[in-house]
């Protein structure tokens, strides 16, 4: 039966469904108590101690996934498309190795197929280039196909070293079925529907042959959606004018604008300052003056200033009479079958636009020339030397020859103004040249910093090579690798456009800082240089391409942290291959992560690949290991019981570690599986009768006592469970509700709260209301969440309903300030296919991102499996043919489970020994105890369940202000001189977190900006070791 789960995991991964299956079948009662009257009496003879519980915030595993197969290959990590990011190893029984390197990716796009959710490789990817770098790797790109249509941003790049692949990564998706791929709009109807809503043709009418390909670029494409849909379209690139280059995306069937987005790569985003001062007009006659002399006299340099008034030796031309501020000198100058100078090859080429606009059809611009090689004109010079200095830079520290990589003009236009008339206080490169306003109320010229130059010719250089899609966060990683080049060619400091902002323009002096991109700025201005330096800031709003200026700081301060700790020199070549080989055009921050982390490991040791890590961690962008999230609390001290129930529900029964019966604790009927504090001194359950039931052990005693008593008496309750440490309580009724009753024995008074379950959809602040009511349940170590199971329903298409079972989260409880929270619900797999349920779920005792639950699909098969949260890992733990309800043996090394025996169909318990991963069985199961089940194992010792570190035993603080305006300003107390580390939260008086930062020892004194809460009393809570201390506060 193995083979068969593994065949029906792989299924799932692969989307192929069939019918609902159904867990568990529990008779409910159709009316609803009243919420109000639900109150539990106060607990007898028990004291509770504070054990300062951790806990572990639950991530979304997605579907269930394979992360490794027999064949070699093993997935990294997940993105949100639930198919690894990248995938390595090479095969284990190859036969193309050494053969061709087409044939090589497509043996090994079909032995990946089952990671990737791919099931035709051949037909699903096609071949884009095939290149080998200087180590000797060869790359191979494909593009991912639909029947015959690109589909748009899915890239893949396959690595091979040694006539072997070994290494996959890029964007793609699962296999992609369309209703149909021929499209109903023609391409001139596409055409026409660009113009209606641009106003104007997508075909710039000015002759700019020189500039290079202008046309319009028209392509049918799959287009994927945020919602995981596709849709065929049609997809346009195009110039209105030589500024506004568009990107349409038209529905090839209704004609639909799906969605349009400028891709000039400006230096700032800001809007244009129409009080800005007006320039002076000139005239000229023609685009390009006509040279009656063709005569190839040569190249020439001349020592002429520039805009800083620097004397700089810059390499010219000369025809006939006429000298050009044209450099053939370059290696990559091909004087056949050049025509100088108006057609010239492999040149950096300056030109003037005169004080006229490139969004206008009046634009015109020509040479810049001398007659005796003697230049006046500061802006062109600096243009010109700075175009030279990036080439040079691109060309002795990567080898490349220009921007694309093949020789190609490198072309400067100086004097550009915007379309109304005012001086263009921005630089930009438009897919083909680089163009360069005077500055007008924030900048200087820009094309007297060097920088500059570097951040717009490194555009063309990124569009060359990944082709990062200019919006979101792609857009971004286009905007941050062109402020890594531009600032590693001016590499005196780590700041943007300092050489050519006015003063007090920008706060820091500088357009950006990767040391701090936060640039002196106020939170979130910016129109004066503010970026986020951490994931957790990022801006998601619309303007600016979805940030693509503001979230660049994030992918920035990583590359700082990563060449502060490496160097400028490895940190540039990394970031270059990084770019080169392993980026595509969909790339998100986590693949660039993966990109740069691989190139380290390409070029360098262990050493740099770690900085590479610890640099994206640092700013929010995390990997594989997610942060160090994986921490285990010690293992409690006491001795191993196992309470549990006869196989008729009848009866609680004591056993000890193997299965050997203790003692009856009572014959009374069982209805709920008995849940127990970490301690073991505390017990709840529900009985026959449907009354709560709390049963307490002296372990102290010689020989141990035990005591019983009612919680409830009202004969309402289905479940009920108890968290680690004894304060909270939470329950269900017999009722189809969709409600959990949680209740705090913490205070002076039992107080309690209703949480409605829900299921969380993806978009913000949409939910779901399709669950029917919850049954298993159980805290984690902290208190703070429940995970349970619940039932759920769903109407197709047809009409017809659908049940199944899932798992999820529920946050209840703020340790901090010991207040309820809002309830937020996040689920354990994000879809579950319609013949799959999963439930009965339970928590590792000592590690709290593993769980074990049941699965079952549409065959009632069922199995125990096992699931690491934080990585993301399910494994299989027992092959069984009943529902489980699994437990954790104390030290996690076993676990326990109910099955069926065959021949008589009495229920009982098994037990499984677990490898060290703690999701995997390790040898056959055995049988535990006979005609039992709902086994709970615990441990009857005291230990904090806390996985954050004891740090200190006491720390305060004051706030120094109150009540707080904009700003909340505290100071940090510590009794001690030993290092202090320090979490600071704000929530208000529900329990609703508003801001949780974690702070170092050396941080006495916090401000933290607050400007955005609303008016109101919230309290503010310092967290560190031993110490919880709140104090309130009133915002005004």
């Amino acid at each position: 039966m193995k083979h068969k789960i593994v065949l029906s995991l792989l299924l799932i991964l692969l989307g192929w469904v069939g019918v609902d299956a159904q867990m568990k079948t529990i008779e409910l009662s159709q009316e609803k108590p009243n919420p109000s009257q639900l109150m539990l009496k106060p607990k007898q003879n028990i004291t509770h101690f504070d054990r300062n519980p951790g806990s572990t915030e639950f991530k979304t595993l997605g579907a269930f996934r394979i992360t490794e197969l027999d064949n070699g290959l093993k997935a990294g990590m997940f993105g949100n498309r639930n198919v690894p990011l990248y995938i390595e190893g090479t095969l284990a029984n190859s036969t193309t190795k050494g053969s061709r390197a087409e044939n090589q990716a497509y043996e090994y796009l079909r032995a990946a197929a089952p990671l990737m959710k791919i099931k035709n490789p051949d037909l699903e990817f096609s071949v884009l280039s095939t290149y080998e770098d200087e180590l000797g790797m060869t790359h191979i790109k494909m593009q991912q196909m639909a029947g015959n249509v690109p589909v748009y941003g899915g890239e893949v790049i396959l690595h091979s070293r040694k006539g072997a692949i070994e290494f996959l990564n890029g964007h793609y998706f699962p296999s992609i079925k369309m209703e149909s791929l021929t499209p109903v709009m023609t391409e001139k109807q596409t055409l026409d529907v660009v113009k209606e809503d641009l106003g104007a043709s997508l075909t710039y009418e000015v002759d700019v042959t020189i500039l290079g390909d202008m046309s319009t670029k028209t392509e049918l494409v799959v287009l994927p959606m945020d919602d995981q849909t596709f849709r065929l379209a049609y997809h346009l690139t195009g110039y209105k004018n030589l500024i506004e280059r568009w990107e349409y995306f038209v529905d090839a069937i209704d004609g639909e604008i799906i969605r349009k987005h400028q891709s000039i790569c400006k230096f700032h985003h800001h809007e244009v300052d129409h009080h800005a001062k007006d320039v002076e007009d000139h005239v000229l006659t023609s685009s390009l003056s006509s040279t009656t002399s063709i005569a190839l006299d040569g190249k020439a340099t001349a020592s002429a200033p520039d805009l800083y008034g620097i004397s700089r030796i810059i390499n010219t031309y000369q025809v006939g009479a006429k000298y050009y501020m044209i450099d053939g000198s370059r290696e990559i100058f091909s004087s056949t079958p050049t025509q100088m100078p108006d057609d010239p090859s492999g040149v950096i080429w300056t030109l003037d636009a005169f004080n006229t606009s490139p969004a206008l059809n009046n634009f015109r611009f020509d040479h810049v020339t001398s007659n005796n090689n003697t230049w006046n004109s500061p802006t062109s010079v600096s243009a010109h030397y700075n175009g030279g200095k990036a080439y040079e830079y691109f060309r002795n520290t990567f080898n490349r020859a220009s921007i694309n990589g093949s020789g190609g003009n490198i072309i400067s236009l100086i004097n550009v103004i915007e379309e109304d008339g005012k001086a263009m206080d921005n630089a930009f490169w438009n897919g083909q040249a680089m163009f360069y306003g005077n500055g007008n109320t924030q900048f200087f010229p820009l094309a007297r910093g060097l920088d500059v130059a570097g951040h717009e010719m490194s555009h063309g250089v990124i569009q060359s090579t990944a082709n990062l899609e200019y919006r979101g966060e792609s857009g971004a990683l286009n905007e941050s690798f062109a402020d890594v080049f531009g600032v590693m060619i001016d590499r005196d400091d780590w700041l943007i456009g300092e050489d050519v902002v006015r003063p007090n323009a920008f706060p820091s002096g500088a357009l950006r800082s990767m040391s701090d991109p936060h640039n002196g700025a106020a939170n979130n201005d910016f129109g004066r240089g503010w970026q986020p330096s951490h994931y957790n800031e990022r801006y998601t709003g619309s303007q600016d391409n979805g940030g693509v200026h503001i979230n660049s700081g994030i992918p920035n301060h990583a590359f700082y942290k990563f060449a502060s700790a490496v160097g400028k020199d490895k940190a540039e070549k990394v970031y270059y291959r990084a770019l080169t080989n392993y980026l595509t055009k969909s790339s998100q921050f986590v693949d660039a992560r993966v990109a740069v982390v691989k190139a380290a490991g390409d070029l360098y040791s262990t050493a740099e690949v770690n900085a590479a890590k610890a640099a994206f961690t640092e700013v929010g962008i995390l990997g594989d290991e997610g942060g160090d999230y994986e921490q285990d609390v010690q293992i409690n001290p006491g001795q191993d019981f196992v309470l549990t129930t006869g196989s008729n529900n009848v009866g609680l029964y004591l056993m000890d570690a193997k299965g050997q019966l203790l003692g009856q604790l009572n014959s009374r009927q069982i209805l709920s599986k008995p849940s127990i504090s970490d301690d073991g001194s505390e017990v709840v359950y529900i009985g026959g009768d449907k009354k709560m039931y709390y049963l307490t052990f002296n372990w102290q005693a010689n020989p141990p006592t035990y005591n019983e008593q009612l919680l409830s008496d009202e004969a309402v309750w289905r479940n009920v469970i108890i968290s680690k440490d004894g304060l909270l309580i939470g329950a269900t009724t017999n009722n189809a509700e969709n409600h959990i009753y949680v209740f705090y024995f913490g205070g002076q008074d039992v107080i309690s709260r209703d949480f409605e379950l829900y299921n969380p959809t993806y978009t913000t602040g949409v939910v779901t209301g399709d669950v029917n009511f919850a049954d298993a349940m159980e805290f984690d170590l902290s208190g703070k969440y429940i995970m349970y199971d619940a039932e759920n329903e769903l109407r197709s298409g047809t009409g017809n309903t659908i049940k199944y079972w899932d798992v999820s989260f529920i946050e209840v409880w703020n340790n901090a300030t010991k207040t309820f929270t809002q309830g937020e619900v996040s689920k354990l797999f994000s879809s579950l296919p319609k013949d799959v349920s999963v439930g009965n779920a339970t928590f590792s005792k000592n590690s709290p991102y593993i769980i074990a639950f049941d699965y079952i699909d549409e065959e009632n098969n069922s199995s125990v499996l096992g699931a690491n949260i934080e990585k993301g890992n399910v494994g299989l733990i027992f092959e069984n043919n009943t529902l489980g309800f699994p437990n954790y043996s104390g030290t996690d090394q076993q676990l326990v489970f109910e099955y069926e025996q065959p021949s008589t169909q009495q229920t009982n318990l098994g037990i499984a020994n677990l490898k060290q991963n703690k999701i995997e069985v390790n040898g056959d199961a055995q049988v535990f105890s006979p005609q039992k089940r709902w086994a709970v194992w615990f441990r009857n010792g005291a230990r904090s369940t806390a996985v954050e570190k004891v740090l200190a035993e006491h720390q305060t603080f004051d706030i120094d202000k109150n009540p707080v305006s904009d700003v909340l300003s505290m100071t940090v107390i510590s009794d001690n001189n030993s290092a202090v580390d320090f979490d600071i939260l704000i929530s208000d008086l529900n329990g609703k977190v508003y801001y949780e930062n974690h702070y170092n020892s050396s941080d006495e004194n916090i401000n933290v900006n607050i400007s955005d809460l609303n008016n109101g009393l919230y309290i503010v809570t310092l967290k560190s070791g031993k110490t919880v201390e709140s104090k309130k506060f009133v915002k005004i």
